[in-house]
């Protein structure tokens, strides 16, 4: 089974456009409530690219003999 890693996302708060989820929640002016939930939205999508990758790499490791 093979699985490609296409699923990207660009999103960006009206108020805020130079914010990035990427600098992490001490970044977040005002408290903002879009700006925290692309860090919530950044944080999920980051678990779930790890998570296939450990999938991936268990997979193959069982495949080796």
């Amino acid at each position: 089974m093979a699985w490609h890693d296409i699923l990207t996302v660009r999103v960006s708060c009206p108020a805020h456009t130079h914010y990035s989820p990427e600098q992490g929640p001490g970044a977040i002016r005002a408290g903002c409530e879009t700006c925290w939930r692309l860090f919530t939205l950044y944080r999920a999508f980051e678990n779930v690219k790890r998570s296939i990758k450990e999938f991936r790499d268990a997979t193959a490791a069982r495949r080796k003999p």
